[in-house]
């Protein structure tokens, strides 16, 4: 699965909505906070 993927994942898990364009910047923010 390629990091894109993950943090997808991760998204889709929470109920977030991919629809934002900064939304990668944002995931991998997010990623690192609870990683």
């Amino acid at each position: 699965m390629s990091e894109q993927g993950i943090l997808f994942f991760i998204a889709k898990e929470k109920g977030f909505q991919l629809r934002s364009p900064g939304i990668d910047q944002k995931m991998y923010e997010m990623f690192e906070e609870e990683f």
